[in-house]
């Protein structure tokens, strides 16, 4: 349980380190609403999933 948190913070940790280095290295005006819009998308993501594996194992 404590295994999946940890890899779900580490994951939003990197996409949030990694999308300003995306923004930067790309003009940030044209990328910035979807880059935001990838990074929203990605943590509902994960939060779905995470949940999801925290529901089987609590069962």
């Amino acid at each position: 349980m404590y295994k999946a948190i940890k890899i779900f913070i580490l994951i939003i940790l990197i996409g949030l380190f990694v999308f300003p280095i995306y923004a930067l290295v790309t003009n940030f005006k044209e990328n910035a609403t979807q880059g935001f819009a990838e990074l929203a998308f990605l943590i509902i993501f994960e939060l779905v999933l995470f949940l999801k594996i925290k529901n089987g194992q609590s069962e």
